[in-house]
């Protein structure tokens, strides 16, 4: 299994719209990246911090994934007027 951890810096004081956005119009779209298998959306209201894990069977399809992820990262962030921190590739070594 793979993921992709995605980190972006949202404005603190458009907390609410941030996470209704994500949960409404984002994750909806993300969930048309091939080879997805699950993701996650965390968020710190408090700073606008919001981190985004999506998690892929293999390496092949977290590759295959790259640019439909880029376009879904992009359309949120230009949305919400945030700014990408670090996007960031791991293998998962072990789940509880």
């Amino acid at each position: 299994m793979h993921a992709r951890v995605s980190t972006v810096i949202a404005p603190a004081e458009r907390a609410k719209e941030t996470r209704t956005r994500l949960t409404e119009e984002f994750a909806p779209k993300a969930k048309e990246i091939p080879g997805l298998s699950k993701a996650y959306f965390l968020q710190d209201a408090s700073t606008g911090k919001v981190v985004v894990v999506t998690l892929f069977e293999s390496e092949a399809a977290l590759r295959g994934s790259e640019e439909a992820a880029k376009g879904v990262r992009e359309a949120a962030v230009g949305a919400l007027g945030a700014t990408i921190e670090s996007v960031d590739e791991f293998e998962v070594i072990a789940q509880i």
